[in-house]
């Protein structure tokens, strides 16, 4: 069970996103979804692996002629390169439909490779894309919201490391394979030290904003 007071915590940091908060260097970008009319969008495409947070209304993904329904403060994953028929509703009462979306860059993924580097069991995409809304990850998302919203008094290595532990928790959830992908088709895992090495550097070598 989530204490409140966490789970109000994540709530209260993820209205604070705003419509779009990329940071130079960044290892994730922050994002607020939000539309005031129901949506349908057809092979929709994620760049990057996403965590998202229904903030109001109703998000609806079909796949394969399999449908899963998300709603307020429920917790979905989005493999990058895979195609969603996607629908967002606005909630009857305010009108809006609003989410958090934290996309996780290249380097954070090649960094959690480097460090776990062992293969999926399956395809991304082949297991239900709702996440389970347990203590340690909405404690975990919260500390890596806090880290990249304040950059100034955090600083991005801080923010690399709590994303790691976000990373970890849903690996423990059996969602490896949406967040790096196809390991065949991505690069070889032995390539990956000397680059989260170079990029390691560069995070530590830039000043703050």
């Amino acid at each position: 069970m989530i204490a409140p007071a966490l789970q109000h915590r994540v709530l209260a940091l993820a209205n604070q996103v705003g419509p779009r908060a990329d940071l130079e260097g960044a290892p994730a970008s922050l994002h607020r979804y939000r539309v005031r009319k129901s949506e349908t969008v057809r092979d929709d495409l994620s760049s990057a692996p996403v965590l998202e947070l229904v903030l109001e209304g109703r998000k609806t993904i079909w796949r394969d002629g399999n449908r899963e329904i998300f709603r307020a403060g429920q917790l979905l994953l989005l493999p990058a390169g895979l195609p969603l028929d996607v629908t967002n509703e606005p909630c009857a009462e305010s009108g809006v439909y609003r989410a958090m979306r934290l996309e996780f860059a290249p380097d954070a993924i090649a960094r959690f490779r480097a460090n776990w580097p062992e293969a999926p069991e399956r395809l991304p995409g082949e297991a239900p894309l709702r996440v389970a809304v347990d203590g340690p990850l909405v404690e975990s998302l919260g500390h890596a919201l806090e880290a990249l919203l304040q950059p100034e008094h955090h600083g991005r290595l801080t923010a690399m490391n709590r994303l790691m532990e976000v990373l970890l928790r849903l690996r423990r959830q059996g969602k490896l394979a949406d967040l790096i992908g196809d390991v065949a088709e991505s690069e070889p895992a032995a390539a990956l030290p000397s680059r989260v090495a170079a990029a390691t550097a560069s995070w530590a070598a830039a000043p703050l904003p």
